[in-house]
């Protein structure tokens, strides 16, 4: 475990992509999936690595689980809360393992890594989004101690598909 560099931004965009496609199956169209490109969301990845304000405005951290030979397993990226009446919390913008290191600890291991990051930080609580429907994500949210608090949003992807999300908070935030 360790922070991300911009030399990790193709293995962070592998996960990123494999990790959705696996995921995502049935609660995204396949166009949307089939569509995702290693290539252009490493691109996107090396910029917000490098520190790129235009892609980072929020200053948020990024954490890699890397095997022994630093290929990337997975990664959380996380920081103070982006959502209005929330600024004072925490938040795990993304955390993703992939596929073929699922059930393997690395999730365990990021959200462990991010969930004290946060707690360095000062934050009191912390909260994150998910898709509705991860059936999957839910349980290991859950395991963890998260706890869906009613909040929803849906957003529109680029693709036109309407995602909608479930907001759940950390054991020891605000419900």
């Amino acid at each position: 475990m360790r922070a991300a560099t911009a030399d990790d931004a193709a293995g962070v965009a592998r996960v990123h992509v494999d990790s959705w496609r696996a995921t995502y199956k049935g609660l995204m169209p396949d166009a949307v999936l089939d569509g995702l490109s290693v290539d252009n969301r490493a691109a996107g990845w090396r910029r917000w690595l490098s520190g790129d304000a235009d892609r980072n405005p929020e200053g948020h951290q990024c954490i890699v689980a890397v095997d022994a030979a630093d290929s990337v397993l997975g990664w959380a990226t996380f920081g103070h809360g982006r959502d209005k009446g929330w600024e004072g919390f925490g938040e795990i913008a993304g955390i993703y393992a992939h596929p073929d290191a699922w059930s393997s600890g690395v999730g365990h291991a990021l959200m462990e890594q991010a969930m004290i990051a946060l707690a360095q930080a000062g934050f009191s609580g912390a909260y994150l989004w998910m898709l509705a429907g991860n059936a999957r994500a839910l349980r290991f949210y859950e395991r963890h101690g998260w706890a869906a608090d009613g909040g929803e949003k849906s957003e529109t992807h680029s693709s036109g598909h309407l995602m909608r999300e479930l907001r759940l908070v950390a054991n020891n935030a605000p419900v």
